[in-house]
């Protein structure tokens, strides 16, 4: 899943509704998401589209746990040959007492063994990259297997089934990370939005590539760039600062010259999010996807009079942008949004506005299509049903919140 494995299953769940593609959930953890559909899904395509998937395994078999691995190397001596084969092995928990699957759940460096020497049986020569944990890294399989036309077999362990796959494809961690830190441009301090989360707050709004999407606190420019890394083609992104938009022009130029496929204009704008009225039409916007400022990132030194004047602060910011919102947005737009909540010590402090922003005229909207088991899913979610995004260094949190009119 990613760092957030409650995102990254939002995630995965818009962008297939966005799609269209009917699916069923049949299997959660804090891991894996395992699902089924009638539609192929293009892994590749997927994986670039998602901003917290990190691995995408074609399911081939499933076995009874407790039979499990005889009944598996069985059916592999009959199925699997090659001159020679480079592999490794990632078992992931899918649910169920860890009593009862422990063992299995501990055995990724013997289960590559027998998986050699049954191969050898079959004059198979082959070798396995050694697991330090239980379930190989992105970079370990790109690295390690994937360079040399090498498969991962995965195995996701519930108390009455093991479902065997190979991972088709993984995450492209080196494009995030060389867009997030060679980009000229770059934010002061540590509070960067990452293109990942970028990412997913735009797969979370569920809107086709030809909507109108606008962020009026663009910063840099990170969700600027994942918008036309993902195919939107009518971007408007603003800030109050002219070196905020200084700083995601040339970045924007920037990344148009290193993914060259990608075109298209962005309008910029510098203006007040508390004033977009006056700079829109009414109705013409289909998604507001947006970071607006998250305060001060010296919380550590504050007192609570300090956490209460800047939350009074940020929560004045924040309505007076909703009261906004909801002049320019379409009847069926949507925010994704992040709200910022404060650590002191074990207690968080949160912006305390929701019902101020129904009063306003948005509803809270539900991180899961109406089709989906939530209790399966089971999403990490706040008592406010809201998702947390965060390091635990961190004083500052990101929290995710989806509101529609």
């Amino acid at each position: 899943m990613g760092l957030n494995h409650s995102l990254a299953k939002a995630d995965i769940a818009s962008l297939l509704t966005k799609e269209k593609i009917n699916f069923k959930v049949l299997g959660a953890s804090k891991e894996v998401l395992l699902i089924s559909s009638e539609t192929t899904i293009n892994p590749e395509d997927f994986i670039n589209s998602s901003g917290g998937t990190v691995k995408i395994i074609k399911i081939t078999d499933e076995f009874l746990t407790k039979d499990f691995p005889e009944n598996f190397l069985e059916k592999l001596s009959k199925d699997f040959f090659n001159q020679k084969l480079k592999f490794g092995v990632s078992i992931y928990h899918l649910g169920g007492k860890i009593k009862k699957i422990g063992k299995i759940l501990g055995s990724a460096y013997f289960l590559a063994r027998k998986i050699k020497k049954t191969l050898a049986k079959n004059r198979t020569k082959s070798a396995f990259l050694k697991n330090k944990h239980r379930f190989l890294s992105s970079a370990a399989v790109q690295k390690g297997i994937f360079s040399e036309n090498g498969v991962e077999f995965a195995f996701l362990v519930s108390e009455e089934k093991v479902f065997t796959g190979i991972t088709s494809v993984i995450q492209d961690f080196e494009s995030y990370s060389f867009r997030d830190w060679n980009r000229p441009a770059k934010p002061t301090g540590s509070g960067m939005l990452p293109p990942k989360l970028a990412k997913t707050l735009i797969n979370l709004a569920g809107k086709d590539n030809e909507s109108v999407i606008l962020d009026p606190f663009c910063g840099s420019g990170t969700i600027v760039q994942e918008l036309i890394l993902n195919g939107y083609k009518n971007i408007i992104a603003g800030d109050i600062s002219e070196k905020a938009i200084s700083s995601a022009k040339q970045n924007i130029n920037w990344l148009r010259k290193k993914y060259p496929n990608y075109t298209v204009d962005v309008k910029f704008f510098q203006g007040d999010a508390r004033q977009l009225s006056k700079i829109f039409p009414k109705n013409s916007i289909d998604a507001i996807v947006t970071e607006p400022f998250l305060g001060s990132p010296k919380t550590k030194h504050f007192s609570e009079k300090d956490f209460k004047e800047q939350i009074f602060n940020l929560e004045r910011l924040y309505l007076s942008s909703f009261n906004e919102f909801i002049k320019v947005l379409k009847r069926d737009g949507i925010v994704t949004i992040i709200f910022p909540v404060f650590k002191k010590g074990n207690h968080l402090f949160f912006l305390e506005i929701l019902e101020q922003i129904k009063k306003i005229g948005f509803r809270q909207k539900s991180f899961l299509p109406e089709f989906v088991d939530a209790k399966l899913i089971n999403l990490n979610l706040t008592e406010r049903n809201s998702i947390l995004y965060y390091r635990e260094d961190q004083t500052i949190l990101r929290e995710i919140l989806i509101f529609a009119l």
